[in-house]
């Protein structure tokens, strides 16, 4: 029998989370499998596996172990150099992770011996059930006039979750670098052509927003974010940097076809450009091109629907990650050597 530790951070209730409804698909297709639900609400604290530990979480974390042996398995959504997945791949009984921020330099740094371990996962919008519920609503928004600006609502400069003693919000960066500087190059140099705003919207009403315009920009703070998986799933039209240059994934959305990508420009690890201006310039430069045709833009945003729903489905997803899991191979046993040799892990959060 295997154990399914669930582990959420950041989310009151997580009944119709797009990671509860793959993990339920899992139980309904494989009866080897056992709920382990932790505490509704953050997952902060100390937790322990049969054989191994781990502190916290800054981001969300399915842990699939064997009941007998403590071996065990991570899906891992998060996107931090101390997340679960590298916390517990120090330990013996780490079989491997599905990792969702999957950028192949950043795997090896981070996982050293282990990293063959580590496969890529998938990612998906935080309410599947909820964004479908407005597929009517944006259908009929677009059919009236639409805002041409290409849009860009998102966390900019200050991250409205951290706040330093004094109150004020602490900067959004990773290793000293502001994760989106792009944005602010793109409000001061085309203030006529991009709308940017840095106001969090309730789910609902931003999604009436995203409708309300021609297209809708994702920038990276990581590879992936709930925002582009709610506008493939409401067939809302996509700009972004090339996701298959940079970031590894069960299912990739193809350039051209299922979003408007701009042309490949040097990047950092998480995703956000090295040279701001150069990445708002190829940022209008990909949108001035897509505007001049809305009909390709339309079929773009339906083409990216219907692949999402065709490839993350919750079934389809469980059964991907029942594949991964391999609950009949050799691995499950303690004293299977394949795993590799026990490795340190190498955490980039100790050189910042």
């Amino acid at each position: 029998m295997f154990n399914l530790h669930h582990f959420v951070y950041g989310f009151p209730n997580i009944d119709g989370r797009f990671d509860d409804l793959v993990a339920r698909a899992m139980l309904r297709m494989e009866p080897r499998l056992t709920m382990r639900q932790l505490p509704v609400g953050d997952c902060m604290g100390e937790f322990a596996l049969k054989n191994a530990a781990f502190k916290g979480l800054l981001g969300d974390a399915c842990v699939v172990e064997h009941a007998e042996t403590g071996v065990f398995k991570v899906i891992d959504y998060q996107d931090s150099d101390n997340s679960v997945a590298v916390q517990l791949s120090s330990a013996p009984e780490f079989a491997g992770a599905l990792y969702t921020m999957f950028h192949r330099p950043n795997i090896e740094q981070l996982f050293g011996a282990k990293a063959h371990l580590v496969q890529p996962g998938f990612f998906l919008d935080q309410q599947p059930s909820l964004t479908r519920m407005y597929r009517d609503i944006v259908r009929q928004i677009r059919r009236s006039g639409l805002d041409e600006r290409l849009l860009f609502r998102g966390t900019v400069l200050t991250h409205r979750h951290g706040v330093d003693q004094e109150g004020n919000r602490t900067p959004y960066q990773w290793r000293g670098q502001m994760f989106r500087q792009v944005a602010v190059v793109l409000q001061e140099k085309y203030p006529d052509e991009v709308h940017v705003s840095d106001e969090k919207l309730p789910r609902p009403v931003w999604f009436l927003d995203a409708a309300s315009h021609r297209a809708v920009l994702a920038l990276p703070g990581h590879p992936w974010c709930y925002r582009e998986f709610e506008l493939f799933s409401l067939g809302i039209p996509v700009v972004s940097y090339p996701w298959h240059t940079h970031v590894e994934a069960m299912a990739l959305p193809a350039p051209g076809v299922h979003y408007v990508a701009t042309r490949d420009i040097k990047r950092e690890v998480p995703g956000f450009v090295s040279d701001p201006e150069e990445g708002a310039d190829a940022i209008v430069e990909a949108w001035r091109k897509a505007r001049l045709d809305p009909s390709r833009l339309e079929r773009i945003g339906r083409a990216a629907q219907e692949w999402y729903d065709r490839t993350l489905s919750p079934d389809v997803l469980a059964a991907g990650v029942l594949r991964f899991l391999n609950l009949d191979g050799p691995e499950w046993r303690v004293d299977q050597p394949s795993r590799g040799a026990l490795a340190a892990v190498q955490s980039m959060e100790a050189e910042r």
